[in-house]
């Protein structure tokens, strides 16, 4: 599969099949005009085009060669050729056949001599890579076209390049490469037109998950300006909190959080807000404030259960619930929240590993049956992801209280996941 001009397709044509000018041009056609052409001196008019495809088939008939070719073949120029093989890249694209087709876009990309169709072939195969979340691919591909978009005769999109790398990066935690992103396009990030807003959360993400927080605050203050979206200004706001608090200016956090509780109404963002207020209580060691929120929480407990998509926002509260446990303190709602943690199909892997080895900051020798039922969620975390440093606190337990059978049990048990 090439992409070729009109004339390259005849000087192929004429190689491929040994036909000399002269054979080509017959009497109908000056030779010197068909050099001319190939040359690339002039273009080839339909009424040329309709004479060479004539005296094409005319010679393959005559020397018994199986092809025909159409006027309209001869005169397809390379952007329409470009369009029908994207077309039928797009058509046969889908999850089971997306490697063979990478390798067929591949292959037509190295037969390619113009350098604006390589171009625009790597930009409609990394937008269906990205389309079936195959992230990694469709990375290499931006990046490597991501300076070339930047190039006014080649008409693809920069800033939805430019989107789509820094939204992989945010992916595999890449932030560090976001920033030199940053760097590398800072003036033309400035003047952004269509993913200004998007681009903008990127990299404010980017530098709050490296700690530059002044730098994600520029970002994050800068889209409050100009956002109008609600559901977006919310988590905006959370964020601009967020930023405020690791930078220890827990009054201006506060004062975001008590203006998002006045504004928004549901249950379910009203206990993200009274959540973040007791993280900040339990910042500022604000145990009375951090009481307050806890009996708020429970109360919107009960709602929130009603439905399974709150799952990881339950598992959020009744982690922070653990951890608050440990400073007021409060044993039996930090068990009874381990335990939820650890029945709750949507509460992440690592969430529960945390659970489980904050349990044992609570427990005594009495608590032997609910240690039984976290070793059972235990193994059954280590068949997904094995954690040992986790059974040594098990062992630990077992040694300490003198449960010399139940160690050995443990230890049995463990065996299986030692490699």
């Amino acid at each position: 599969m090439q992409v070729l001009s009109p004339v390259e397709k005849i000087v192929n044509l004429r190689k491929k099949y040994k036909i000399s000018q002269k054979d080509l041009s017959k009497d109908n056609i000056a030779r010197s005009y068909l050099a001319i052409i190939e040359s690339q001196k002039k273009t080839i008019s339909p009424r040329v085009a309709e004479i060479l495809t004539q005296n094409f088939n005319k010679i393959f008939k005559e020397r018994g060669i199986d092809k025909q070719i159409t006027v309209s073949y001869l005169l397809e120029d390379e952007e329409e050729q470009f369009d029908k093989i994207c077309n039928s890249l797009y058509q046969a694209v889908n999850s089971k056949n997306v490697y063979g087709v990478l390798k067929k876009i591949k292959s037509t990309t190295l037969k390619t001599t113009h350098s604006i169709y390589k171009i625009l072939l790597f930009k409609k195969t990394a937008d269906i890579l990205f389309l079936l979340n195959d992230f990694e691919e469709s990375y290499n591909l931006y990046d490597s076209i991501l300076i070339d978009s930047l190039n006014p005769e080649i008409n693809i999109d920069f800033e939805e390049i430019l989107y789509n790398t820094l939204y992989i990066n945010i992916i595999f935690n890449n932030f560090n490469r976001n920033i030199d992103l940053e760097n590398q396009f800072f003036s033309y990030i400035q003047s952004l037109e269509n993913y200004k807003e998007k681009i903008f959360y990127l990299l404010g993400i980017s530098h709050k998950n490296l700690n530059t927080i002044n730098y994600a605050l520029r970002y994050f203050e800068e889209l409050e300006k100009i956002e109008t979206d609600t559901e977006k200004i919310f988590e905006l706001k959370l964020l601009l909190a967020e930023c405020y608090e690791l930078e220890k200016y827990f009054d201006k956090a506060n004062s975001i959080y008590r203006g998002l509780l006045l504004k928004y109404k549901s249950i379910y963002k009203k206990s993200i807000v009274n959540l973040k207020l007791l993280i900040l209580s339990k910042q500022m060691n604000d145990i009375q404030k951090a009481s307050l929120y806890i009996r708020k929480l429970k109360s919107f407990l009960k709602e929130l259960n009603t439905s399974r998509n709150n799952d990881k926002l339950i598992s959020e509260i009744e982690f922070e619930f653990i951890e608050i446990s440990k400073i007021l303190p409060n044993k039996k709602m930090a068990l009874k929240s381990i335990k939820n943690i650890l029945q709750n199909q949507l509460a992440s892997t690592e969430k529960k590993y945390l659970s489980i080895k904050s349990a044992f900051y609570f427990l005594d020798k009495n608590d032997i049956i609910f240690v039984n039922l976290i070793e059972e969620f235990y193994f059954k975390l280590m068949k997904t992801k094995p954690r040992h440093d986790i059974g040594f606190l098990f062992i630990n337990y077992y040694i300490e209280n003198e449960f010399f059978d139940l160690r050995d049990r443990f230890l049995r048990k463990i065996k299986m996941y030692i490699f």
